[in-house]
């Protein structure tokens, strides 16, 4: 079962390492093992083509060193857009489809469905040939979760059918995409958990959004689509602002911030969805995602600290609880005695005081015997107990 299954238990927290493979798919395998042992429970990457994202001449929105040689969106997507293929490269060997899918032919493939053992292993260690399927594959090998954004119909329905029936388990929506309502409703055919990001959008437009995928398995994600946030621009009691407009949802949060700290501080807030950069180096170069992202290190005290939070949130029932047992009998106070009483004689006020420990009559009830008879002695200090009264 998914890890996003519905309803969601537990904190679920999402490494998007989009792009920052740099189109290097030992660098895609091993960030899929470096997330696994951080704890996190997926990897996110992006599908994506320039051409159908951008129009060749849409300013950007960011300003970054790396790529300050390229003028326009187009440009630095075209760039850093994924090659890997969906399916494996050598797809029809498994699957007795002849439709040749490796590029590896000089390798030893002939493009008839026969492939040499030279290019079975040259698919598996060159960098070009990756697909999602065996990062997919990849990600079941070390239990967390796959998943890639699609930013268009072509990418949604081949990353949906990677294993012939059904690819990724839910479908992560980008900002970008909130307000693009025929996508949304394609995305809701699928029936899967959505997961939204609501950067520089409404309310109304996340109702909008929300129609259109015509289902209550989404996660409404919180976020700022700065890059990167500003601690002031974080604004994390929006959490509690979608919580309270849409409570049929759950809600979590899409973090841009450098560091580590917003994550743990939406928990507390009711955050049941953490999604944060990850890098495998912060100073590589081609995607501008590198230097704002968390790298293996900071992604484990992430988790690490999560995991505490979510922890101590605890219950929301006021009890006591079993760690507080013994301090409620000792900590709290009861009646006593303030001076030796005679048999007979009246407790009355100034011959009572409450004080601790918490094992006899509440000091609620003073009042209740300050003109009752004890029918014992009762020495100084003693604490008073319902049998000592006539």
């Amino acid at each position: 079962m998914s890890i996003f299954a519905n309803p969601i238990q537990g904190v679920k927290i999402i490494a998007e390492f989009g792009v920052n493979h740099n189109n290097n798919f030992k660098l895609a395998l091993k960030a899929v093992k470096e997330v696994a042992k951080a704890g996190a429970d997926c990897i996110k990457f992006q599908s994506y083509r320039a051409d159908t994202l951008v129009t060749k001449t849409a300013p950007k929105f960011w300003n970054w060193k790396g790529d300050a040689d390229k003028t326009t969106q187009h440009d630095a997507y075209s760039a850093i857009q994924c090659n890997f293929n969906y399916k494996s490269p050598c797809y029809h060997t498994r699957f007795k489809d002849t439709k040749p899918y490796c590029r590896k032919r000089n390798a030893g493939c002939n493009g008839k469905g026969k492939h040499s053992m030279k290019c079975l292993a040259s698919v598996n260690k060159t960098d070009e040939c990756g697909s999602y399927e065996e990062l997919m594959n990849e990600c079941k090998k070390y239990k967390i979760e796959f998943l890639s954004t699609p930013f268009d119909e072509e990418s949604l329905m081949n990353l949906m059918n990677i294993d012939g029936v059904m690819g990724m388990k839910a479908i992560k929506v980008s900002s970008s995409d909130l307000t693009n309502i025929p996508f949304l409703i394609k995305i809701g055919f699928y029936k899967v958990p959505v997961l939204l990001s609501t950067g520089a959008s409404t309310m109304d437009e996340i109702k909008e959004a929300l129609e259109a995928i015509g289902h209550k398995e989404v996660v409404l994600l919180h976020c700022t689509l700065c890059y990167p946030t500003k601690d002031i621009d974080s604004n994390l009691n929006l959490i509690s602002t979608l919580k309270a407009n849409f409570p049929d949802y759950e809600v979590g949060l899409s973090d841009h911030t450098i560091g580590i700290l917003a994550p743990s501080l939406a928990v507390s807030m009711g955050a049941k969805v953490i999604e944060k950069h990850f890098t495998l180096n912060k100073k590589m170069d081609k995607s501008a995602d590198h230097w704002l992202s968390v790298n293996p290190k900071e992604l484990k005290e992430l988790v690490k600290n999560v995991r505490k939070a979510e922890s101590m949130m605890g219950s929301s029932e006021k009890r006591i609880f079993d760690c507080e047992q013994e301090t409620y009998k000792y900590d709290k106070r009861s009646i006593v005695a303030n001076c030796d009483i005679s048999a007979g004689e009246y407790l009355g006020d100034v011959k009572l005081i409450c004080k601790r420990p918490g094992t006899g009559i509440k000091p609620k009830f003073i009042k209740d015997f300050a003109n009752k008879k004890a029918k014992v002695f009762i020495p100084q200090d003693t604490i008073i107990q319902l049998d000592m009264m006539e």
